[in-house]
């Protein structure tokens, strides 16, 4: 069961097309030496880095992964109804939410917003750190999702790197 990998295509997918299906607008500054991880693969614009990069996305595992997906014509408010979507999704699945924490903030003198929690379920063992987030740039918004199922080697990476982000 890749449930985090799914997820984090599926909202990006999602958010996507509620963009109009426009050409992304490129242009994220993403400071990958926080995390160690490198680029895996751009799905429609959506990019995806983690730890070894394009192997993890072609392995039979699950990897813990980040995902960056700029665009020009979503709003933050339909960004974040995406990350809320994303949540609903896994309560949907049977995947229990716990410590869930949101908070508005500022990245880099932009509007932003985040959510995380903790994605567990009985069987098989599953723990999914989650981190995701939205910042409103000049005529664009940024869509940011994390998931780490490294039992909380690298959640608090995705958050310095998420804080870090510039467009």
């Amino acid at each position: 069961m890749k449930y985090s990998l799914i997820l984090l295509f599926f909202v990006n997918l999602v958010f996507l097309q509620r963009s109009y299906a426009q050409p992304m607008k490129t242009g994220a500054v993403i400071d990958t030496s926080i995390t160690g991880f490198h680029f895996a693969v751009s799905y429609s614009g959506t990019m995806v880095y983690t730890q070894h990069g394009p192997a993890d996305i072609n392995g039979h595992g699950q990897p813990t992964a980040f995902s960056v997906t700029v665009s020009s014509k979503a709003t933050f408010d339909e960004a974040q109804a995406q990350l809320m979507q994303l949540l609903k999704m896994s309560m949907g699945h049977g995947i229990k939410i716990a410590e869930l924490k949101e908070k508005d903030t500022v990245v880099n003198t932009h509007h932003a917003y985040y959510i995380s929690y903790t994605e567990t379920l009985d069987k098989p063992s599953y723990q999914n750190l989650v981190f995701n987030g939205v910042i409103q740039g000049d005529g664009a918004v940024l869509l940011f999702t994390s998931g780490d199922l490294d039992r909380g080697k690298f959640i608090e990476l995705f958050k310095r790197t998420f804080f870090q982000l510039r467009f």
